[in-house]
């Protein structure tokens, strides 16, 4: 099938072996697809125990970067090539060098791999901190 997904070693466009030759790119597509797949459940789970604007922000995000992924992983099936915002619709590597669209790529899930999980630290710290018993409240005895 012409334009597929290759199943083998990945190469480059010299035909040499990249580092972590042994692992193909269904693999870690599916491996990618599947972790951000638990994370957004995480999220959606946390959620419905704790309704807060902060952990549905975390959510919308997580679902915006496992769209990505599924793109990614479509398109490098169909496509020959991932094309997705994190490759700048596959255009990455014509506005700079090889290592400029790595570099972007990887910058760029770094942040959505980043901010959920303040967004949700927040909307559980609020959470807890309504919970919480206010400290003038609690009376103590008093020694006599």
């Amino acid at each position: 099938m012409t334009g597929a997904l290759r199943l083998g070693p990945i190469d480059d466009a010299d035909g040499a072996l990249e580092p972590g030759a042994g692992q193909s790119v269904a693999q870690l597509a599916i491996l990618h697809l599947i972790g951000n797949s638990i994370f957004l459940i995480s999220l959606g789970c946390l959620y419905y125990c704790v309704r807060s604007k902060w952990i549905r922000w975390a959510a919308y995000i997580e679902g915006f970067h496992l769209y990505e992924h599924l793109m990614l992983t479509v398109t490098a099936y169909f496509l020959g090539k991932p094309v997705g915002l994190s490759t700048l619709f596959g255009g990455a590597g014509m506005i700079g060098s090889r290592e400029f669209a790595v570099g972007y790529r990887v910058s760029w899930h770094f942040a959505m791999n980043l901010l959920p999980m303040p967004f949700a630290m927040i909307g559980l710290m609020e959470h807890m901190r309504s919970r919480a018993i206010p400290t003038q409240a609690v009376l103590l005895p008093r020694n006599r």
